[in-house]
């Protein structure tokens, strides 16, 4: 079994022109948004043994908050963090062929990264029956997170792709 972790980037400071998109920092309540996810996942038992982020700075930031809080938390547990700028805006076959490109020690696999690649991935990974409709917009700060009944990330694909949890920051209590 492989479990796959699709985590959005927090809430990002709009756009402005002396800045490119990739330096877009996260905002107040972004940073709160994803040390909240950090600290569920622990609650929820869901523990990446490897991160790949996007090198995107909100992404990254995303990550270090998440990380700190699975630190905290569950200081036993040490999670090594690659950047792969490939992730930035990916489009959901990129962001699929990182997941199935993930050393074969990985059990869990969190990617952060981007819409609408993520939530294009999830929409496609989660299948229409079981797809709850926050999934298809993936805000931010979202986790998805998904089994696949294969031993190698080669075998994963979205027909043997289960939805097991997605959540929002908002969903979670303070």
């Amino acid at each position: 079994m492989k479990t796959l972790l699709l985590l959005r980037h927090a809430n990002a400071e709009p756009t402005v022109l002396t800045k490119s998109d990739k330096e877009r920092a996260l905002t107040r309540q972004g940073k709160a948004d994803a040390t909240k996810v950090g600290l569920e996942l622990i609650k929820r038992q869901l523990l990446p043994d490897l991160i790949l982020c996007s090198g995107a700075n909100r992404a990254r930031e995303t990550a270090d908050l998440v990380l700190s809080a699975l630190a905290g938390a569950a200081a036993d547990h040490d999670v090594p963090i690659q950047y792969e700028d490939e992730l930035y805006l990916a489009e959901p076959a990129t962001v699929l062929a990182h997941a199935q490109g993930a050393p074969e020690e990985v059990s869990t696999l969190m990617l952060i990264g981007h819409n609408p690649g993520f939530g294009m991935l999830g929409f496609a990974l989660a299948g229409v029956s079981s797809m709850p409709d926050k999934l298809a917009s993936f805000p931010a700060a979202s986790i998805a997170a998904f089994i696949f009944d294969a031993r190698h990330w080669t075998d994963i694909d979205p027909t043997y792709a289960r939805l097991t949890q997605f959540f929002t920051p908002g969903e979670l209590p303070d």
